[in-house]
């Protein structure tokens, strides 16, 4: 933690109110960079948050986002077999006549599923007793094939884009996982609905199936013969339960790390359309997230004008080191400035958790010289002196973590100067990104990378 070595009150008798300024106390920043640590605890409260907490009233969280879509995902397997069943039971063409507009369609909908079902049975040799059943298995496989050919589709096309220069968005563990998740979890879905369905009283069965396996004293409350085979299925749902509950902590945790970061967005690097890159300066980014934390620090000036794309490189910096499990942290310069010397940050919203920035591997400051026409900073001289006046002892502190610098100036080397004489950073630990607007590309950026000097 900090240690406070300084209690600096100024005195000023033509501004202060009784001749005493507000007290501003120095720290000095002995933290080091941490990996990130996040436990089962932490986990557990995140997800307490995610599902207490009203989106409508506080800001969404990427775990929460990934809850909901899993839910989703659960909620299409159970629609999609539902639904099969459904048109099957109701396959006469005049039950849906009382619909005005869209019953003759539905109706007649309806009649072809239930022509195809029992087309299927004569073909396969289906008992009429099991034909009830066949709609529910119908469902089922339409449910998980189909999940699976568009997940296998997306991931092809996603993995097109991992052909990048770029080495740490070219592992495709994620990807799979992704799409093993997603289609786990709609299988899932489609699971519950076939327990619930298969020759019993069938709307009944979905609320006691999934009832019975969370309050168990439920059973003890129904007839003997829908006890003996809601028990049955509560078995089945009991030993599936955890294989939906298996992946579900390496993403939140992954979601957890990225959140926790307080980038403003998610963007990957191979999303950069970016010109002029050889496969050493990538390899330059590759080293920089995956030694960050491990190594003597290194540093990244991004500089460029308005509309270069400084702020989507950084951000995409970030992102790929906090899926690198490292532990990444986001800062406008003038927030850092405004809480550089705080004990303690000011707390977020109640349903987020962010990184301090003393204890992270990576820090990432957007906005040192924002570039508007009316900037605090207009000089490289007035940047020097910002760096040196508001930030002082906590430049200590920020040179032992890897650091990204955005600076939004015209590309020249006074800016850099201004930047490592005012930070401290020495020469040979800084690398240098210039990005310029493609003369003949508009939706593209040049970009050249060197090192201090070179």
């Amino acid at each position: 933690m900090l240690d406070v070595i300084e209690s600096d009150r100024r005195i000023d008798n033509s501004r202060a109110i009784g001749g005493r300024l507000p007290s501003r106390q120095v720290f000095v920043q002995s933290d080091q960079p941490t990996a990130p640590d996040i436990g089962l605890g932490d986990v557990l409260h995140q997800v307490k948050r995610d599902l207490l907490a009203k989106e409508v009233q506080t800001s969404p969280t990427y775990s929460y986002q990934w809850m909901a879509d899993q839910a989703g995902h659960i909620g299409l397997g159970l629609l999609i077999v539902l639904c099969t069943w459904w048109a099957r039971q109701f396959a006469d063409p005049g039950q849906w006549s009382w619909i005005p507009i869209v019953g003759a369609f539905l109706g007649s909908l309806c009649a072809q599923i239930g022509q195809l079902i029992d087309s299927i049975a004569v073909k396969v040799g289906i008992s009429s007793a099991a034909l009830s059943d066949l709609p529910v298995w119908i469902g089922f496989a339409i449910a998980v094939v189909s999940i699976s050919l568009l997940e296998l589709y997306d991931y092809w096309q996603a993995s097109k884009k991992l052909e990048t220069l770029f080495d740490a968005t070219r592992d495709r563990t994620d990807l799979r996982q992704n799409v093993g998740a997603a289609i786990g979890y709609v299988s899932f879905g489609a699971v519950v609905a076939v327990l619930a369905l298969l020759s019993f009283p069938p709307l009944l069965m979905v609320p006691f199936v999934l009832l019975t396996a969370f309050f168990p004293w439920l059973l003890r409350r129904l007839p003997d013969w829908l006890r003996q085979k809601t028990l049955l299925r509560q078995i089945a749902l009991l030993i599936l339960s955890p294989l939906l509950l298996a992946r579900a902590d390496h993403w939140l945790r992954q979601k957890m790390r990225f959140q926790q970061a307080g980038l403003p967005f998610l963007f990957r690097l191979p999303e950069f359309k970016l010109d002029g890159f050889s496969r050493e300066d990538a390899q330059q980014i590759d080293d920089f997230i995956r030694t960050s934390g491990d190594a003597s620090p290194k540093h990244i000036a991004i500089i460029g004008e308005i509309e270069t794309g400084k702020t989507m490189l950084a951000v995409g910096i970030g992102t790929e080191a906090s899926f690198s499990k490292k532990k990444v942290r986001y800062l406008t310069f003038s927030k850092l400035t405004q809480i550089a010397h705080l004990r303690k940050e000011p707390d977020p919203p109640r349903n987020l958790v962010f990184w301090p920035w003393q204890e992270s591997q990576i820090l990432v400051i957007d906005d040192v010289v924002s570039g508007l026409l009316h900037s605090k900073v207009d000089s490289p001289e007035q940047l020097q002196e910002q760096l040196q006046s508001d930030l002082g002892d906590a430049l200590q502190s920020i040179r032992r973590r890897y650091t990204v610098w955005c600076l939004g100036a015209e590309v020249s080397n006074k800016w850099i100067e201004a930047l490592r004489e005012g930070s401290g950073i020495d020469k040979r630990d800084l690398i240098i990104i210039k990005l310029q607007k493609h003369p003949h590309k508009p939706d593209r950026v040049f970009g050249r990378m060197h090192r201090y000097g070179v």
